[in-house]
Formats: C-alpha cells, sequence, structure tokens
C-alpha cells in the first residue's frame, strides 16, 4: 500500500493544482466580464447623449432659424427646375476647379474653367 499512497498523494496535489486553476480562470473571465459590461454601459450612454445631441441640433425651428440668419429662403416654385435644365454636374464641378499655372516667364497664373451655358430657366413652362 505505500507505493499506492505516493500516487494518491500526488493525485490529490494535482487535484488541488487544478481547482486552483480552474478558480483563477473564473475570477479572470468575471473580471473581464464587469470590464465588459462596464464598457457597454458607457457606449450605450454615449450613443443616447449622441442621439440627443443630433435631435437637438436638428429641430426644425433651429434649422429654420440658422437658415434665416445666413439669408437662405424657402424654395417657390420659380426656383424649382428640372436636372436636365441644369446642365451637366461634371462641366459644372470642373468650373470650381483652379489650376495653377507657370507661365515661361516665371510668373504664375490661376486658370478657372468656364462651364457651358446650359440653363434654361423659363418659369412659366410647362406649370
Amino acid at each position: 500500500m505505500p507505493r499506492y499512497g505516493w500516487l494518491l498523494v500526488v493525485l490529490i496535489v494535482a487535484s488541488a493544482f487544478g481547482v486552483y486553476q480552474l478558480k483563477h480562470a473564473v475570477w479572470r473571465a468575471r473580471v473581464e466580464l464587469r470590464q465588459t459590461e462596464a464598457a457597454i454601459a458607457k457606449e450605450t450612454w454615449d450613443v443616447r447623449r449622441l442621439e440627443a445631441d443630433l435631435a437637438f441640433l436638428t429641430r426644425p425651428t433651429r434649422l429654420a432659424d440658422l437658415a434665416g440668419r445666413v439669408g437662405m429662403r424657402p424654395a417657390t416654385v420659380e426656383r424649382v427646375v428640372e436636372a436636365r435644365q441644369i446642365g451637366r454636374r461634371r462641366a459644372l464641378e470642373l468650373a470650381r476647379t483652379v489650376v495653377p499655372v507657370e507661365l515661361v516667364s516665371g510668373g504664375r497664373v490661376e486658370l478657372r474653367f468656364k462651364p457651358p451655358v446650359t440653363f434654361v430657366l423659363d418659369a412659366g413652362e410647362g406649370r
């Protein structure tokens, strides 16, 4: 029986070590769970705060007040046009482009492209 006694002691020590390792792993998992729950709570609060900010900033009365301050006014029937009346979008975007050019003489100039005139604004047409 003494031979099996040592084996039994080794098995008991190994079991105790395994239980300790398991207990420590569970403790680490609980700590990680608490940290994750705290992060989720913070993100939830941030989302609620951002939604409140968005609701405040996009209030129609506020937007109307700001639009009035910068001189914007509601669109009228006379100002609404069809897309084909505006012209080619690419040409309009190109008109905003400034191309710096260095001349042979050493001077520098900025070239701007002029879009072709394609606007037809007849307010009474088709209405």
